[in-house]
């Protein structure tokens, strides 16, 4: 948000300075000038305005009356007339020499290779003439040429602050007064224009503003200009944030200002509603906007209690969006699924919560997903078919000793064959805890091996002769209802749906041995499914 003190700063510096007042000497010769340029009467009368503020000016090799710090008179009014056209005097014409007008007439020297010392004599005052008779013919050759910097202070440069306010560049009144904010504001109009950014308002920033206005006013809304962005304050901009936060897209606080975070907030509402994901709140957003609402306004009221969904039901990618701060039965849902698939440890609770972030975020690192923490469409898809990882024992590792706290690949091989043989229960999560060093055990047991529970060269020979022979053992459970999926995917997670000549089943595993495929039948049975074994010759 802008520094408030910054603001109040500026502001009081684009204000008008303590007035002053000063004497300027004219030669009436200066109208043959002007009649020899042949203006045009529009032209002239304009050049008749800066003409009647020269008249200090013109009579070659007179001696002219030197002024300095303290005079007064029209001679000096004139003077601050002149410096002003010039950009160099931004206060109000007074007639008074004092401080502002002596400051005003050392820059002016200094950019003329003119003696420094803040006093108009001869040589600054021919320089003044010739540089205002320049000045003021070039400003009336054309509007499109007139360059507006700081210090410039007409009714151009508040055209130029009413123009960016517009587009939502300049957020104070327009003033006239080219300050700090006023060029603060050019720059920014430039950055994102791609122009030369100097601050300077020439004819390239011109022809974009005229640009940018025209498009502005082509994509409002029933002829009512819209655009809001970076930088922007008032009511609009509360108003997006209350209609955001209803989306639950904006969680922080109602301000009326749009920052960073109501800027990155509105790129992903953009991005999840297939829009130019330029942080831009114009037309189409807009519209975007107002649709999504709607949708909410004729969704039914949700229940106070949080449902529970079949499994499968968000295998479309359709659910909405899920994010931190999110409460429902979607929720709960991801949840559930990613406690199936071993990320999520607590009870599902419907509560968008930081553990089901970091779970969402595990769960998409090893899905290839972007790790972003945000339930969207592709992670809903994944959710319901998550990727499985192929396992080989070749290729995977060199086959290295393991033991409890190791944590790699080969782990989740050795798990992966516990796994298919009976001894290890879980999903392979590649660590060597204390349930994997048990199966290991087990596993040696049975295989007149050092019951140690550390894989050395010898268990993995085993297991790797384990590993290359066909699976011959099915355990299924019967479908019987449609919910039996559901039921058993709480226990074993990539269980799936398979026909055959003998019906419709759910099969949860493969073995190699008959022992193995008994052993996770039993296991299944004592959790009260219906489990069995089959060959997998009658599959």
């Amino acid at each position: 948000m802008e520094n408030l003190a910054y603001n109040h700063a500026a502001l009081a510096y684009e204000a008008l300075e303590k007035n002053e007042v000063i004497p300027f000497r004219f030669d009436f010769n200066i109208f043959a000038v002007l009649q020899r340029k042949k203006l045009s009467s529009f032209a002239a009368i304009n050049i008749l305005s800066i003409t009647l503020t020269l008249l200090f000016f013109n009579i070659i090799g007179q001696a002219l009356a030197v002024e300095k710090y303290g005079n007064k008179g029209s001679e000096i009014t004139n003077i601050q007339t002149c410096l002003k056209q010039l950009g160099y005097f931004n206060s109000s014409t007074t007639g008074y020499y004092g401080s502002i007008t002596k400051n005003a007439v050392i820059k002016f020297q200094k950019d003329n290779g003119l003696a420094i010392d803040g006093i108009v004599g001869s040589d600054t005052q021919k320089k003044l003439q010739s540089r205002c008779l320049t000045q003021s013919s070039t400003n009336n050759q054309t509007n499109q040429a007139q360059i507006l910097k700081l210090g410039s202070r007409n009714q151009a440069v508040k055209k130029l602050q009413q123009d960016l306010k517009q587009l939502n560049y300049f957020v104070s009144n327009p003033s006239g007064y080219f300050g700090p904010i006023t060029k603060d504001a050019v720059i920014k109009f430039q950055k994102d224009n791609n122009l030369t950014v100097d601050g300077i308002a020439g004819s390239t920033t011109f022809s974009a503003l005229k640009q940018s206005l025209s498009k502005d006013t082509n994509d409002g809304i029933g002829g009512e200009k819209f655009s809001i962005r970076l930088g922007s304050r008032g009511a609009e901009v509360a108003s997006l944030q209350k209609r955001l936060q209803r989306l639950n897209y904006f969680k922080g606080k109602i301000t009326g200002y749009f920052g960073p975070y109501t800027r990155d907030v509105t790129i992903r509402f953009q991005k999840d509603r297939g829009l130019t994901a330029d942080g831009i709140v114009g037309a189409k957003t807009q519209q975007a906007i107002d649709r999504a609402i709607q949708q909410l306004k004729s969704a039914k009221p949700p229940s106070n209690k949080i449902l529970p969904l079949a499994i499968g039901t968000c295998s479309n990618g359709k659910c909405p969006i899920l994010r931190f701060g999110d409460k429902n039965r979607y929720v709960a849902y991801v949840q559930t699924r990613l406690r199936q698939w071993g990320y999520f440890k607590s009870n599902p609770n419907g509560n968008y919560d930081s553990k089901t972030v970091e779970a969402v975020k595990r769960f998409q690192r090893d899905n290839k997903l972007l790790a972003d923490g945000a339930v969207g469409p592709q992670t809903w898809q994944r959710i319901e078919t998550p990727r499985k990882p192929k396992v080989k024992i070749s290729n995977k590792c060199n086959k290295p000793v393991l033991q409890r706290g190791d944590n790699n690949d080969c782990v989740i091989l050795v798990q992966r064959i516990l796994r298919e043989l009976g001894y290890f229960k879980n999903n392979p999560t590649s660590y060597f805890g204390n349930t994997t060093w048990e199966a290991v055990k087990k596993f040696q047991l049975d295989n007149e091996l050092p019951p140690n529970g550390i894989v050395d060269s010898q268990t993995w020979k085993t297991l790797e002769a384990n590993g290359k022979s066909e699976n011959r053992y099915a355990v299924v459970i019967p479908a019987t209802s449609p919910y039996t999926l559901d039921e058993v995917r709480r226990i074993v997670p990539d269980a799936y749906i398979r026909n055959s000549k003998l019906g419709k089943y759910v099969q949860v595993g493969e073995f190699q041995y008959l022992e193995g495929a008994q052993k996770y039948s039993q296991y299944l049975r004592d959790r009260g499914f219906n489990a069995g074994v089959i060959s997998t010759e009658k599959l």
